[in-house]
């Protein structure tokens, strides 16, 4: 009688499993990542991680984001390894150390808020081209905003509040956020005092400060192990951020061309959903006042005025909004955009309307001197005889 031999099951590769998070990601960006080697607990565990798992950190000290993504040409400007799929990104810090962006030494918040306001969603709106393009080449993206220092806090939050409002329209998981400036504040109430919670997070040098210290890189590091292994937007921090069963891609108004099969055809590519969502206006306050508690539909404000466009159906508290999502349901509800930079309609001299403009009537050569009047009975002779033509010429 043959006995058959049973072969003892695989060894489980334990510590490939607990990496397996990081599989074939790839980090680019500031000195954020790169401090992650600077730890030797955590070194050690990314070196096994590269080697294991494909896990890459490219980075340099003081990268911008001039000089890892050409807006101009949309061109990513690392190399990412062939097999990567995540990418990792830390960006802004050296590009917040701009000096055309005052702080609170400079000028009161207001006036901060004002002046860096423009400068500050430039470089969002090319961070979210940069990320849009990873998007397209199907990888996840995960975007880390930039630990603040002990200086600059104010530049920092606002470019914080920018951000989230400018890829908040980019679909979980296609886009994940580690927030790292949050991370911090929300670990205040384990420290005594500020002085404390900044010792802690970050290094004694140089100064001013704003470089991780190792009990600030182990954090970020598992912050993002957190982040790259939740599957809901909640479990990451990304409260209500849209995903593809929230905000499901809108079925298409058109039908696709037909397929003639007698010629030769290609393998169709997969059919992904878009990573972009139109906000939603139940995800937003009343578009026509602000505030919350009703829906647009039933505002007070419908009838109203608006002191400082005249258009009616909106209060004046619609021009202060910021989010660019919610700028979009409102332009969206009132049927104009507010924010648009147009010019009035100029007329014929430059200061009224063409709806309203009247051009003046221009006389002609024969209204020089005293005007021929030809008596209705001659008229009447006159187109009798089939006259009138002539005549018109002649008298008009």
């Amino acid at each position: 009688m043959m006995i058959k031999q049973v072969m003892p099951p695989a060894a489980i590769d334990v510590e490939y499993e607990e990496m397996k998070w990081a599989l074939n990601m790839t980090l680019i960006g500031d000195m954020h990542w790169k401090s992650l080697t600077s730890v030797d607990d955590i070194k050690s565990i990314v070196l096994r991680m590269d080697r294991k798992v494909n896990f890459k950190v490219i980075c340099n000290d003081d990268e911008t984001l001039a000089t890892i993504y050409d807006g101009d040409r949309d061109t990513l400007m690392v190399p990412l390894p062939k097999p990567c799929f995540k990418v990792g990104i830390s960006i802004g810090t050296y590009d917040l150390s701009d000096p055309g962006l005052i702080t609170l030494k400079d000028a009161p918040m207001d006036e901060v808020m004002k002046r860096n306001e423009p400068k500050l969603k430039r470089k969002a709106s090319l961070l979210r081209e940069l990320v849009l393009n990873l998007v397209r080449q199907n990888k996840q993206v995960i975007v880390m905003i930039p630990p603040h220092g002990e200086e600059r806090v104010e530049v920092h939050k606002a470019w914080e509040d920018i951000v989230l409002s400018y890829l908040k329209d980019i679909r979980f998981p296609s886009i994940r956020i580690l927030n790292m400036a949050q991370t911090m504040r929300n670990s205040m109430g384990e420290f005594e005092d500020n002085k404390e919670y900044l010792d802690m997070w970050l290094k004694p040098y140089p100064k001013p400060r704003r470089y991780l210290s190792a009990y600030g890189i182990r954090r970020m590091f598992y912050a993002l192990r957190k982040t790259v292994n939740s599957r809901t937007p909640q479990q990451a921090g990304m409260d209500n951020w849209p995903t593809p069963q929230s905000h499901p891609a809108p079925k298409p108004s058109f039908l696709p061309p037909p397929v003639h099969h007698s010629a030769p055809t290609m393998k169709a590519a997969p059919v992904h959903n878009p990573a972009i969502v139109q906000p939603r206006i139940e995800d937003f306050p009343c578009p026509r006042c602000t505030r919350t508690g009703h829906t647009q539909d039933v505002c007070k404000s419908l009838d109203k005025g608006c002191r400082i466009c005249g258009n009616v159906g909106h209060l004046t508290s619609v021009h202060d909004v910021m989010d660019e999502r919610f700028r979009q349901v409102i332009t969206r509800v009132l049927g104009v955009n507010l924010w648009e930079d147009t010019k009035p309609p100029q007329g014929y001299g430059g200061t009224i309307s063409d709806d309203n403009y009247e051009p003046e009537l221009k006389r002609g050569r024969l209204d020089q001197g005293p005007q021929k009047r030809i008596p209705l009975e001659k008229l009447a002779e006159m187109e009798q005889r089939g006259q009138w033509g002539g005549s018109r010429q002649q008298y008009y």
